[in-house]
């Protein structure tokens, strides 16, 4: 069994203290070995002092959740490809308010339906990328991604043209 590694934020500022996390607005801890991002069992989450983060890097890991960063709904950006995040249901990307760039490329995504329907609220996502899931593998998987999120750019690292969603939109619903 894997070893449980939980992300330790705080360790990656030169000056760890609070008002250093308060003024923090982008954080890498990709390529960490990191399991969770909070300790549930520890009332402590030092993800909450980082009130200011824009920008998340927790790639590479083996993160099978993205949860413990609710409170983290100003970040614009999160790298979160080359995990093993299975769902986004109960994740705290459904706080994330501002999201406007997720990468999610390379993880066990499955239920297309429940990420669509996650995503669907993110009103100011414009870059996606679901690449290397499961869920990329659905009949015209990126046809059925544009309809349901039609302010999107860019898809899997590829900008999304006028023809795509003109097809997008004739397509008859998925679900």
């Amino acid at each position: 069994m894997d070893e449980q590694v939980i992300a330790a934020p705080l360790n990656e500022l030169a000056v760890r203290n609070a008002k250093n996390a308060g003024e923090c607005e982008e954080l890498h801890l990709g390529g960490r070995s990191i399991s969770h991002l909070a300790d549930k069992n520890s009332m402590k989450n030092d993800f909450e002092m980082f009130a200011n983060l824009e920008v998340l890097w927790v790639n590479d890991n083996r993160l099978s959740r993205l949860d413990g960063i609710s409170a983290n709904f100003r970040i614009k950006v999160l790298y979160a490809h080359n995990n093993r995040i299975s769902s986004l249901k109960d994740s705290s990307i459904e706080e994330m308010t501002f999201l406007d760039t997720l990468t999610l490329y390379n993880n066990k995504l499955s239920d297309f339906k429940g990420i669509l329907d996650i995503l669907q609220r993110r009103r100011h996502l414009h870059h996606l990328d679901l690449f290397g899931n499961p869920i990329a593998e659905e009949k015209d998987y990126r046809l059925h991604v544009i309809k349901m999120l039609p302010w999107l750019a860019v898809l899997d690292r590829h900008r999304i043209t006028e023809e795509e969603r003109a097809a997008a939109y004739k397509l008859k619903p998925y679900f």
